[in-house]
């Protein structure tokens, strides 16, 4: 039985060496350089004042255009669901410019400046949505030679103007909450 057991062991050893092998053979990923892309991200992001502030829940897709695999400009929109706990809930939906810079090749520390318009989706009379921001620092990581995973912290604010009683637009109000984001990049 002790023969038995030592075989397989080293049967098993020399399969574990020969796999380490092959896999350490296979080829680079080469990442593409430049061309159009697709960026799809998903996160929370809870409030950076939790007496004030809801949380978030976010879901966005990013299409543009990278001339190097070191900058990348894009449009984007966002999905943003506020919710402090209780039962008020904030829908927002944010269209904003996406500007990337990446330092590195395959695995590249990545600054990201996202600003737009978010607009409010709820029917809430007096109220409007305004000025959407989204700086952040992540890295990406390449997966294949056009496929990338992204994740990125970052603060994000989403403000709101609410109207005084003549109609016209005078107070505003914002988030202010941590972003937190995994995402791929096509």
């Amino acid at each position: 039985m002790k023969i038995f057991i030592c075989t397989i062991t080293c049967f098993l050893l020399s399969l574990s060496l020969s796999a380490q092998y092959r896999y350490s053979s296979r080829k680079e990923i080469k990442p593409t350089r430049s061309g159009y892309f697709n960026i799809s991200e998903f996160g929370y992001a809870p409030a950076y004042d939790s007496f004030y502030n809801p949380g978030a829940l976010t879901i966005s897709t990013i299409n543009g255009y990278k001339p190097s695999d070191h900058f990348s400009a894009g449009l984007g929109i966002s999905y943003l669901r506020f919710n402090d706990g209780n039962q008020h809930i904030s829908n927002f939906l944010p269209i904003f410019a996406d500007i990337r810079a990446y330092f590195g090749r395959r695995t590249a520390l990545m600054l990201v400046g996202d600003v737009g318009y978010g607009l409010l989706l709820d029917k809430v009379p007096g109220r409007k949505g305004d000025l959407y921001l989204n700086p952040a620092i992540g890295l990406r990581t390449y997966t294949s030679d056009h496929t990338a995973l992204v994740f990125s912290v970052g603060y994000l604010s989403q403000f709101l103007l609410s109207d005084s009683y003549d109609g016209a637009y005078t107070s505003s109000s914002h988030t202010e909450n941590i972003s937190l984001k995994i995402g791929f990049l096509f």
